[in-house]
């Protein structure tokens, strides 16, 4: 067993936390104070920081904004497309909004396990 450190933090917990605690720590056999120590050092050697997820997220964003503008793009083009005397390939502008919108599904998609590995970090799983 680790010794203890020197160093002291504070908690502040509701009532129902608290009691969710003591259940936590007698169904273990140890004090609150040394499940709270040990659920704390479980989680530190992990290197899966939430900022990774934070950096992954921007990312994202930044992408499903150029696919945004890419896609109103298109639809003007669509509709330029359908103009009599057009010159536009209505069935190509179709394609190029096909792949935005499979572009977004899969940003949205990645957006959703960024999400997951967030909270699977912060709910012990990661």
């Amino acid at each position: 067993m680790r010794s203890r450190g020197s160093n002291r933090i504070t908690v502040r917990l509701s009532d129902d936390e608290l009691s969710q605690l003591d259940q936590a720590a007698a169904e273990r056999g140890v004090k609150r104070t040394d499940w709270v120590a040990a659920a704390i050092r479980s989680r530190l050697p992990l290197t899966v920081p939430p900022r990774d997820n934070l950096e992954k997220l921007i990312d994202i964003r930044i992408e499903l904004r150029s696919i945004g503008k890419n896609l109103n793009q298109a639809v003007k083009a669509l509709h330029v497309a359908n103009m009599e005397g057009s010159r536009l390939d209505l069935e190509r502008e179709a394609g190029r909004i096909a792949t935005f919108h499979a572009s977004i599904t899969e940003q949205t998609e990645a957006i959703g396990a960024a999400l997951k590995g967030d909270l699977a970090y912060w709910q012990g799983e990661a």
